[in-house]
């Protein structure tokens, strides 16, 4: 009863922030950055929050905020690196049921064992796993950005190899397109090496790897 009830929350929530993006609700999430009117103004207590945290560059905005809802039956999502067209950081936002992510080098191939052309074995690539628990968010920047590949599996989700309660998941994705950013002319240029010297800094925590973190999306409580 209590995964219903969080599920169907999680279902309302989501179409809250999907009216909120239909409608055009920009709005100011401090570090003088003002997102725009594709992001719901309800997701800027969560942004703020990671961008005080130092997981997201002060100043890095994003244009489009992607409502997805999956049902209990989802068939997931295949492995991938988001296209080229957008940029760096990439944030996303879980509400509703948990969900695995796995993450494969972006270099791998799918080979069978004994497909190597040296005809020799080949080790199978182990994905890193990084459980999107209900109101968590996870950035990708730098080489986890785009030299890793990720997806969730279809079917039971499992953690370790243990199973998760099914039920409906709901993600909101925040990019930007870079060639937007670029259109900003000089003072955008000045802000993105800004971002890549504070990206540097904080390898640790923002490159290489996923980070979850739990954050309220409608409130700064």
């Amino acid at each position: 009863r209590n995964e219903r009830r969080r599920s169907r929350k999680a279902a309302m929530a989501g179409a809250a922030v999907a009216a909120a993006a239909a409608h055009g609700s920009g709005s100011a999430v401090g570090g003088g950055c003002v997102e725009a009117q594709a992001v719901p103004s309800a997701s800027a207590p969560a942004l703020r929050r990671l961008r005080i945290s130092g997981y997201v560059p002060q100043g890095y905005c994003f244009d489009q905020a992607i409502v997805n809802c999956y049902p209990e039956d989802s068939q997931g999502i295949a492995p991938h690196v988001d296209r080229a067209t957008f940029d760096d950081v990439i944030v996303g936002l879980s509400l509703g049921a948990a969900a695995v992510m796995e993450f494969t080098p972006a270099a791998s191939t799918s080979r069978r064992a004994g497909a190597s052309p040296a005809g020799e074995e080949e080790a199978e690539v182990v994905p890193l796993e990084l459980m999107l628990e209900h109101r968590s968010a996870y950035v990708l920047s730098g080489e986890a950005r785009w030299r890793w590949r990720h997806g969730i599996r279809p079917g039971v989700q499992r953690y370790r190899g243990d199973a998760l309660p099914a039920g409906h998941r709901i993600s909101v994705t925040f990019r930007r397109l870079r060639w937007r950013h670029a259109a900003a002319g000089a003072a955008g240029q000045a802000n993105e090496e800004e971002e890549r010297t504070v990206v540097s800094e904080g390898q640790a925590a923002a490159e290489g790897r996923k980070i979850s973190v739990d954050v309220d999306v409608w409130s700064d409580g």
